[in-house]
């Protein structure tokens, strides 16, 4: 809702204009700003102006009220951003760090496999219940959804099916 101090502080330098020429520069309202750092540079230059030709601007029907108000914005709008930005740092941070951890993981279970496949080489079955253990069911790469497992725990037609390793 900042744009309603905005809109604001454009009409009274609009105003102020025909007394002081610069100001209806100063206070030319621009909505279309392409990034934040865009609309908050213009929107505290406008606010920092409006605190120093306050008595012009006054004359012109400037609320003292509508200022504070913009400044109490503006702050907020900042720590909206500072959070969004923690936020996003934190969610990249988090994100290497389960990729390093699922890497992890694949080399343990790779281990596994070539241990147990030496360890159950002269056992068939023990051999056959860890191989179907190793292997994972997972979501087909196509981006479709995985279709569920048939009764009896065998693998659906169509299915990803990889080993764990």
């Amino acid at each position: 809702m900042l744009s309603v101090p905005i809109a604001h502080l454009a009409e009274v330098g609009r105003a102020a204009a025909r007394e002081d020429h610069e100001l209806g520069k100063t206070f030319r309202f621009k909505p279309g700003a392409d990034t934040f750092l865009a609309f908050r540079t213009a929107a505290r230059g406008m606010a920092t102006a409006a605190h120093t030709h306050r008595e012009t601007l006054a004359k012109y029907g400037l609320a003292q009220s509508v200022l504070d108000q913009l400044v109490q914005m503006l702050d907020q709008f900042d720590a909206a951003l500072a959070l969004g930005n923690e936020g996003r740092t934190a969610h990249i941070g988090a994100t290497r760090e389960l990729k390093s951890v699922a890497q992890e993981i694949v080399r343990t279970v790779r281990l596994m496999d070539g241990r147990n496949r030496l360890r159950f080489a002269d056992d068939g079955q023990l051999l056959g219940s860890w191989l179907g253990a190793s292997r994972v069911l997972g979501e087909p790469r196509t981006g479709t959804e995985a279709a569920p497992a048939a009764p009896g725990g065998e693998t659906p037609a169509g299915s990803d099916v990889r080993p764990a390793a």
